[in-house]
């Protein structure tokens, strides 16, 4: 099972973008508005089409009944996509920040303006860092590769059809003591496994990614992931998820399952998606609500 966060998993603080909220009634309708937006994965992954800023609040409860397969995988990347790079371009726009802060200091904390410092503070608790370390904190304030993230929903939810998915926005398995969380059925009676929910999926995500970015659980991947972009290697999902050996109690079965789904799937090619820089409430021209 998915080793995660040890106590109710923090997301971090929404950032104000213009994106659209979609409410999810059924996969036909939600296929529906992806197509009035021009929004297709393979238009995505295969002609460098930027992703539209949405926001899907809740994976369709019929999305098993989408047919063919090929058509529900795509709509399950197609709603997790546009998360994945918020919260990515949120995490860069930190990492500047942080980098800006070590220029100006010369490595030196204390020698930073007091508003400054009161910003280094809140990020140096956000990415749990205890004390105020640059390279630290650098090597956690970094990008998660789409691929990656892509893959481990589609297996930690079951592409989206879990008990856990449907019923607390579950998708990436994570593990909490909190009692408001949602108990499997399938563990030791007495001693039940308890799954964070989440109020939308995009909560889930960024609990998911920050979860990679602290947990001394995946130390290993963040310091394979430092090495290869001081190497200049690409940081791809592949490669990243070598250092989740710690995810599941699968060990280095599980590492080959997530490499396999992105292999399988040509997730990779999600790496290089970006968002798109319209401003998607303003420039929608159908806003009806979905069915």
């Amino acid at each position: 099972m998915p080793f995660a966060a040890e106590s109710t998993p923090r997301a971090a603080p929404a950032t104000p973008s213009a994106e659209l909220v979609l409410h999810t009634a059924s996969a036909d309708a939600l296929i529906d508005r992806f197509t009035r937006l021009g929004y297709s994965y393979e238009g995505v992954v295969e002609d460098d089409e930027a992703v539209p800023r949405i926001r899907v609040l809740s994976i369709p409860p019929d999305i098993a009944d989408v047919e063919p397969v090929a058509d529900r995988k795509h709509l399950f990347f197609r709603i997790l996509l546009p998360l994945v790079l918020r919260e990515n371009d949120r995490i860069l726009a930190e990492r500047h920040e942080i980098q800006v802060m070590e220029a100006l200091s010369a490595g030196d904390p204390e020698s930073l303006r007091p508003e400054r410092r009161a910003r280094l503070e809140t990020l140096l608790s956000r990415y749990e860092v205890d004390e105020p370390d640059f390279e630290t904190l650098l090597r956690r304030a970094d990008v998660i590769p789409p691929s990656l993230a892509l893959a481990q929903a589609a297996i930690e939810s079951g592409w989206g059809t879990s008990r856990f998915a449907r019923e607390g926005n579950a998708l990436y398995g994570q593990i909490t003591t909190a009692a408001d969380s949602l108990i499997s059925q399938r563990d030791v009676p007495g001693q039940p496994r308890r799954y964070a929910a989440f109020g939308d999926v995009a909560d889930a995500t960024i609990s998911y990614m920050r979860n990679l970015n602290t947990h001394p659980a995946y130390r290993d991947m963040r310091a394979l992931r430092a090495s290869l972009m001081a190497e200049g290697e690409p940081v791809s999902g592949v490669r990243l998820a070598e250092g989740l050996l710690r995810y599941s109690e699968r060990g280095a079965d599980y590492v080959d399952f997530v490499q396999t789904m992105i292999r399988s799937n040509d997730l990779h090619m999600a790496d290089a998606a970006r968002l798109s820089h319209r401003t998607q409430l303003a420039e929608t021209p159908d806003d009806r609500p979905m069915d």
